[in-house]
């Protein structure tokens, strides 16, 4: 795994968090199953993922990256989660790149507001070709409104670690279309149009592969708060007994870029295949 099997060494503690309400698990949740306060069954669920590009809150390399990332992910009936994800780099390079820990609990914060608190832990290979924040923890917390019609969620991010922090927004509107039954008693179709924009202050390290010295002396550029990118998805997930697989088409628009970016707009999508273990 050449340098990057650090990245499995790392320690982790997870932070809990008082809920207010009743409980909810974390995804595809019945919104008339939120009302009236029902427990869910946990859930153990191995996926792995691709991905044509890479983009945070909005901003992109000025290269393409292209990655597989497996992932473990464990679901309570409390609402509490904790995971694990790994990311292959495929293209410019190919080796493992970057590890993710993360663990958090969704809960019901008044009657309409669904409501979800996280804390994460990343760790990069030492010549990694992301764009990556210089921060390597993450404490986030999102609010999504229950409608009919269109769903507004907003998410806040901290970002930290030695330096200084980064504050990160993202407001995203939303529908869910969900079909049942499709082909049999079994199966569920979910199909999720959303539109996003991203905002914050973005401290990145410009990290240089193949060159440690000039890696080393990788500079920092800071950004003022200020909108950073919009994103418009077309998620499809389609659920049949134990599987899960997700589509979702993208177009980014990077906004306010650094001077050392000059990434285009553009598509890009992800796809992913899930098996749920318990």
């Amino acid at each position: 795994m050449h340098r990057t099997g650090k990245l499995y060494l790392l320690t982790f503690f997870a932070i809990i968090f008082l809920s207010a309400g009743k409980s909810s698990a974390q995804e595809n949740i019945d919104n008339n199953d939120i009302k009236n306060n029902k427990l869910y069954d946990r859930s153990l669920i191995l996926s792995i993922d691709y991905s044509s590009d890479k983009v945070f809150y909005g901003r992109k390399s000025n290269q393409r990256i292209v990655y597989f990332s497996p992932s473990l992910l464990y679901e309570a009936r409390s609402g509490f989660y904790t995971g694990f994800t790994s990311y292959r780099l495929v293209k410019p390079e190919n080796r493992w790149d970057e590890a993710q820990l993360i663990a958090g609990w969704d809960f019901t914060l008044l009657k309409k507001i669904k409501t979800s608190a996280s804390y994460s832990r990343f760790a990069y290979s030492d010549s990694s070709v992301q764009i990556q924040s210089s921060l390597k923890n993450n404490l986030e917390l999102s609010l999504n409104y229950d409608s009919k019609i269109i769903q507004p969620k907003l998410t806040g991010s901290l970002y930290f670690g030695s330096a200084s922090p980064d504050y990160l927004f993202t407001f995203e509107l939303y529908h869910e279309f969900e079909f049942d039954y499709l082909l049999g008693n079994n199966d569920d179709l979910y199909i999720r149009p959303t539109a996003m924009l991203n905002a914050g202050t973005l401290h990145f390290y410009r990290l240089l592969p193949r060159d440690s010295l000039k890696r080393s002396l990788a500079t920092k550029e800071v950004t003022k708060f200020n909108l950073s990118g919009i994103d418009f998805s077309l998620p499809i997930e389609y659920d049949i007994g134990k599987f899960i697989i997700e589509f979702s088409a993208n177009y980014n628009i990077p906004l306010n870029q650094p001077k050392y970016l000059k990434a285009e707009p553009g598509f890009y999508y992800t796809a992913g295949i899930g098996f749920r273990i318990i």
